[in-house]
């Protein structure tokens, strides 16, 4: 007689940070259009946004947004956007050139409470394939610099991003005061 079989491992699922939701990406193939939007000077959160440019072009499910220009406190924004939405798992590219982001408008026009302060610098070259924003991150592939300097970041934020890494390596402890952290 054979011995039974070992139980399934528990499973540790929990919430994703990247969920695995599909996206409507086949709104993409439901017209064609091709439009500019440039706006001179836009006041927002306290701050000023100048020279804002951007090119959409939307043709047989393949969306380009090129150029997407910006003055930004911070300095010059550039970037683009390319997804080919004709295929079921669409490829994705994303650059992006910015200088200095300012966080606490972003988290906030994102719905998000102000975790962070400060500016960001961005540059991005990044490719992925995915219908969903798990896949999309799961398949990322290019660079990504990040910086910061004399901003500051809820520790609760570092522990949900980085927590079951620092788990592993056994330095959960790094983050287990609260609060604040100065970048």
């Amino acid at each position: 007689a054979k011995p039974p079989a070992a139980p399934p491992p528990p499973s540790v699922a929990g919430p994703r940070l990247f969920p695995d939701t599909p996206l409507p990406f086949g709104a993409l193939r439901m017209a064609n259009a091709n439009l500019t939007l440039a706006v001179d000077d836009l006041h927002s959160g306290g701050l000023d946004y100048r020279g804002i440019e951007l090119h959409a072009v939307l043709q047989g499910g393949n969306l380009r947004l090129d150029p997407l220009t910006a003055t930004l406190p911070g300095g010059k924004m550039s970037g683009s956007l390319a997804i080919d939405g004709a295929t079921p798992a669409p490829p994705l590219t994303l650059t992006l050139h910015a200088p200095g982001l300012a966080v606490a408008p972003l988290l906030a026009a994102a719905g998000l409470p102000g975790y962070a302060s400060g500016n960001l610098e961005v540059n991005a070259n990044l490719r992925s394939t995915g219908a969903s924003p798990h896949a999309i991150a799961a398949g990322l592939d290019g660079t990504l610099g990040l910086a910061m300097q004399n901003g500051t970041i809820d520790t609760a934020l570092l522990n949900r991003l980085l927590g079951p890494m620092l788990q592993k390596a056994n330095l959960i402890g790094l983050l287990a005061h609260g609060g604040s952290s100065e970048l």
